[in-house]
C-alpha cells in the first residue's frame, strides 16, 4: 500500500489553468491525482502536469523499482506547486529509519551527498562574516587563502607537504589534489582539526608526481589537476574556517544556517560533514528556498558568495577521477546541470525505461559545453535530489530509496536518471502554467 497526495496548490493551479483539467466542476478536492496540464493519467502525450509525473513515480513503486519517495515543488514566490509521496523508506544503507516506515515529506532520513550543499554553504557564511568585519578584503580571498596560512601552526608546516599550497577553493571544489576520504572521518576520536591535520599528513606521504585517473584514491596530486570526489576536503575546509573564527564547525552551522533557515537538521557525525545530514524532505526545502532567495542584502550568503558557490570551479583540462554525473560542471560543493531544451515525453521515456537503462542515454538531452546552466544543487546517494531553476524560476526537493541501491561510484538507473528526470519534468510543468 502507498500513501500519495497533491497539494491542493496544484490541484487549484490546474483547475483555474485548464478546468477541464479537474473533470470541469472544479471541485479540488475531488478523488485522484490533481493534473496541472493535459493528458490522461500516465499519458506521455498532451501538456507536461504534475499528475503525469506522480503517476510515473507511482509506478516505479508499483513495480518495486523504487521503495518510496517524497517530493515538494515550489515557486519562486515560495508557493507549493506540488506534494507527493508513497512507498516505504527501506534501504538503511542510506539511514531510513527503522520499521519501514511510510516515506512522506516529514519523514526524516538520510540525505547523504546532499549534506555537502549545506555544509559548504555554512563555510561560505563564515567567511562572509570575515569579509564583513574586516578579517578579508572579499569573498574571494577567503576561498583563495592556502591551507599552510591558516593550518601550519594546528598541524605543524612540515606535515602538510603540498597541501600547504591547496586553498579554500579547491577544497571545496574537490580539486586539491589530497586523498579524497580517510579512515579518521565520522570517527568519533578524532576532532575536526585533528582529522584534518591526519588527513593532510597522509596526503604528504602519498603524493605522486602526476595526476592519474586510475589511482588518485590512494594518492596525492598537485593542486588543482585533478577531479575527485569524497568526504575528506570538506573536514579540511571545516578545520581552516574553526582556526580562522575561533568556532568549532557544530556552531557555525547552528548560528549561521539552521536557526536562521529554521531547519532541524543534523549531523549523525560531527566529522562526517560531507555526507551525515538527517532531515525531511520539508525541512530540507526551508534550506533550498533560503539558497533559491541568496544574494539579496540579509539573506543566507552574500552575492559574491553565492555567485561563487554556483559559478564553475574546474579548471580546464582536470583529470576526473570520477564522472558521478556525466559532463556536468561541478561549483563549491554544488553540480551545475546543462540540459537542452527537450520535451516531455523524452523525459517521460527516460523516466519509463528499464533498469538496463546506462547513464549514458541521459546525454541526449545534455548540453556537453554547459554554455547555459538550467539547474544547481546536490544530489545525494540513494536517491536525494535538492535543486534550484534561476532559470524557470522555481526549486524542489525530491527524495527517493531503493531496495538496493548502486555502491560506491556505481549510480543505479534511478539514482542517476529519476532523480534528473524529476527535476527537468518539473520545469517543463512550470513553463506550462505560466503560459496558460
Amino acid at each position: 500500500m502507498t500513501l500519495t497526495r497533491v497539494s491542493l496548490t496544484s490541484r487549484l493551479l490546474a483547475c483555474l489553468a485548464l478546468l477541464a483539467a479537474c473533470g470541469g466542476s472544479g471541485d479540488a478536492g475531488s478523488g485522484g491525482s490533481g493534473d496541472a496540464g493535459g493528458g490522461g493519467s500516465g499519458d506521455a502525450g498532451g501538456a507536461p502536469s504534475f499528475a503525469i509525473l506522480e503517476d510515473l513515480l507511482q509506478d516505479k513503486v508499483a513495480s518495486g523499482s523504487i521503495s518510496g519517495y517524497a517530493v515538494q515543488v515550489y515557486d519562486g514566490d515560495d508557493t507549493l506547486l506540488f506534494e507527493s509521496e508513497g512507498g516505504v523508506c527501506m534501504s538503511p544503507q542510506y539511514a531510513c529509519p527503522s520499521g519501514n516506515q511510510p516515506f512522506t515529506v516529514d519523514l526524516v532520513t538520510g540525505v547523504a551527498s546532499s549534506s555537502k550543499w549545506v555544509t559548504s554553504t555554512v563555510l561560505l557564511a563564515a567567511v562572509d562574516e570575515l569579509v564583513a568585519e574586516g578579517t578579508l578584503p572579499s569573498v574571494a580571498a577567503g576561498l583563495d587563502t592556502t591551507v599552510g596560512t591558516v593550518l601550519s601552526g594546528t598541524c605543524g608546516a612540515g606535515n602538510l607537504g603540498r597541501g600547504a599550497n591547496v586553498t579554500l577553493r579547491q577544497l571545496l571544489s574537490f580539486t586539491s589534489g589530497l586523498l579524497p576520504d580517510h579512515s579518521c572521518v565520522g570517527n568519533n576520536s578524532f576532532t575536526m582539526q585533528q582529522c584534518a591535520c591526519r588527513i593532510l599528513s597522509d596526503s604528504a606521504d602519498a603524493e605522486v608526481a602526476t595526476p592519474n585517473a586510475g589511482t588518485t584514491a590512494n594518492h596525492a596530486q598537485p593542486p588543482g589537476t585533478v577531479f575527485k570526489y569524497g568526504a575528506a576536503p570538506q573536514v579540511i575546509a571545516a578545520a581552516m574556517l574553526e582556526v580562522a573564527t575561533g568556532e568549532p564547525y557544530a556552531s557555525l552551522f547552528e548560528r549561521l544556517v539552521r536557526t536562521p533557515v529554521g531547519m532541524s537538521a543534523t549531523y549523525q557525525n560531527p566529522t562526517e560533514i560531507s555526507g551525515a545530514m538527517r532531515t525531511s524532505v520539508t525541512d530540507y526545502a526551508r534550506f533550498v528556498r533560503a539558497i533559491y532567495h541568496a544574494g539579496a542584502p540579509g539573506t543566507l550568503l552574500s552575492a559574491e558568495a553565492l555567485e561563487e558557490q554556483e559559478r564553475n570551479q574546474l579548471p580546464a583540462g582536470v583529470v576526473r577521477r570520477s564522472q558521478l554525473q556525466p559532463g556536468l560542471d561541478y561549483g563549491l560543493n554544488t553540480w551545475r546541470w546543462c540540459y537542452r531544451n527537450t520535451d516531455a515525453q523524452t523525459l517521460l521515456a527516460f523516466g519509463r525505461t528499464p533498469e538496463a537503462f546506462t547513464p549514458e542515454d541521459l546525454l541526449g538531452v545534455q548540453d556537453a559545453t554547459c554554455s547555459e546552466v538550467h539547474q544547481q544543487g546536490h544530489g545525494g546517494k540513494g536517491g536525494y535530489q535538492p535543486w534550484v531553476d534561476r532559470r524557470r524560476g522555481f526549486y524542489g526537493v525530491f527524495a527517493m530509496r531503493e531496495p538496493s541501491a548502486g555502491g560506491g561510484d556505481q549510480y543505479s538507473y534511478s539514482e542517476l536518471a529519476l532523480t534528473a528526470v524529476v527535476r527537468l519534468y518539473a520545469g517543463l510543468v512550470v513553463e506550462e502554467l505560466r503560459a496558460r
